[in-house]
C-alpha cells in the first residue's frame, strides 16, 4: 500500500508515511481480503488469466526504513526528524517490529482460508530495514550491511523464526514463500569493482560479491530445501550511485580495468554469478523491474529488457564501423537461429544469462 515506507517509491515523500500510524491492521486486512476475493473470482470468470497468475505479495518492503525512526538508530533527515519530534510515540516511532510482523501474518491466515488458491503462491517479503537495530541500535546492529555481505545477522534469524512460527512445514513446501531482497550495490565492499587490475581480481570479486548472500541465506534463516525461498528484487548494479557504477554504461570506466572487460561483460558475468548461486540453493529470482522506458541512466543495470537486449552491443560496434556492426548482426542472427532450431528462446536466454522465464510459448522476453 502507498505511504507505507519512508523516503522510497512506496512512500509519500516528502510527507511522513501514514499507513502504519492509524488502524494499520484493519486497513491491511481489508486490502488483503479484497485482493484474495478478486483472485478467487478471477478463477471463475477468466480461467486463462487466472492460470497466468503466480500469486500474491502482501506488501513490498513493509515499513522500509522504519529503523531510522528508532531513537537508538541513526539520525533521520528533515522532514522525518520534524515529524518524529512532533508525533513522538504517537506516530511512526510507536510501531514495533512485533506490530509489523503481526500485521503481515494476517495475510497468511487469510490465504489459508482459500482452498481455491492452493495452487497459487503467497510471496511474503520482509525487509531488514524495518528492524530498528539495522541502523545502529543495540539489537541486530548492522544487520542490513551484514545481510548484503551474506554474513550471519540476528535480523535474518528473527525473520526465519517468525516465518516458521506462522506457517507449517507443509505450507512452506507448497505455497508459503519467504522473500528477502538482495541489493549488492549497497554493500560497502562493492567499491572494489573500481579497483580491478587483473583477471584474477575480476573473478575473485565477482565471486565475493555474488555468492555469499545466496549461499548462506538458508542456513541464516534455518530453512533447508525444499522450503520455498525467493529473492524478488535484485539488480546488476555495482554501486547505489549509477554514475559511480561500473556496470551502468553511464559511469566512468575505471582506468585500471583490463581492456578485455567491458561494462557489459562485467554486468552479464555479475548477473550470471548471482543466478548460479541462487539456483544452487533453489532460490527463485525476480529481477527488480522489467522495463525502464525513459531514464537512460538506469536502463543498463536496472531494466531487465535492456540488460537482455543485444541492441546496445550492436550500437557499440556501430560506433566503430558500419561493416563491423553488420558483421556482428549477422553473427548474432545466425547464433540465435542455430539455437532456435535446438530449443525455444527461453532456453537461449537461460543458457546465456541463467534466467528462467518458464514460457509456455517460445518467444523472446
Amino acid at each position: 500500500p502507498g505511504g507505507s515506507s519512508a523516503g522510497t517509491f512506496n512512500g509519500v515523500w516528502p510527507l511522513n508515511p501514514r499507513f502504519w500510524t492509524a488502524h494499520f491492521k484493519e486497513n491491511f486486512t481489508t486490502i488483503i481480503v479484497q485482493l484474495l476475493d478478486w483472485m478467487e473470482a478471477l478463477g471463475r470468470k477468466n480461467p486463462k488469466a487466472f492460470a497466468g497468475l503466480y500469486g500474491l505479495s502482501p506488501m513490498n518492503e513493509p515499513a522500509h526504513m522504519r529503523g531510522l525512526y528508532d531513537k537508538s538508530g541513526a539520525a533521520v533527515p528533515v522532514p522525518y526528524q520534524k515529524a518524529y519530534d512532533e508525533l513522538g510515540l504517537k506516530g511512526w516511532a510507536s510501531i514495533s517490529t512485533t506490530d509489523i510482523l503481526q500485521t503481515l501474518a494476517i495475510s497468511v491466515d487469510e490465504f489459508r482460508k482459500r482452498p481455491a488458491l492452493e495452487q497459487k503462491m503467497l510471496l511474503m517479503n520482509v525487509i531488514e530495514t524495518a528492524f530498528a537495530g539495522t541502523f545502529g541500535g543495540k539489537e541486530d546492529a548492522s544487520a542490513f550491511a551484514a545481510s548484503q555481505k551474506g554474513e550471519v545477522g540476528s535480523v535474518t534469524g528473527a525473520i526465519g523464526a517468525w516465518w516458521k512460527e506462522i506457517t507449517t512445514e507443509s505450507e512452506g513446501k507448497r505455497w508459503a514463500v519467504l522473500d528477502l531482497h538482495n541489493y549488492i550495490a549497497w554493500n560497502p565492499d562493492v567499491k572494489g569493482f573500481e579497483d580491478i587490475v587483473t583477471m584474477e581480481d575480476y573473478r575473485r570479486l565477482l565471486n565475493e560479491m555474488s555468492v555469499p548472500f545466496f549461499q548462506q541465506l538458508r542456513s541464516r534463516l534455518e530453512m533447508p530445501q525444499p522450503q520455498l525461498l525467493a529473492c524478488s528484487e535484485y539488480s546488476a548494479s555495482t554501486n547505489q550511485d549509477t554514475l559511480l557504477s561500473v556496470t551502468s554504461g553511464v559511469g566512468r570506466r575505471p582506468m585500471s580495468l583490463p581492456r578485455e572487460i567491458s561494462w557489459q561483460h562485467l554486468r552479464d558475468d555479475f548477473l550470471r554469478c548471482q543466478h548460479r548461486a541462487a539456483r544452487d540453493q533453489k532460490i527463485d529470482m525476480w529481477f527488480w523491474t522489467y522495463h525502464i522506458r525513459k531514464n537512460r541512466n538506469y536502463q543498463g543495470e536496472w531494466s531487465l529488457q535492456h540488460v537482455l537486449s543485444p541492441w546496445p552491443r550492436l550500437q557499440g560496434f556501430g560506433l566503430l564501423s558500419l561493416g563491423r556492426c553488420l558483421g556482428h548482426l549477422t553473427y548474432t542472427c545466425g547464433w540465435l537461429l542455430l539455437h532456435w532450431l535446438r530449443g525455444p528462446w527461453s532456453f537461449v536466454w537461460r543458457s546465456r544469462f541463467g534466467c528462467k522465464f518458464g514460457f509456455k510459448i517460445s518467444c523472446l522476453p
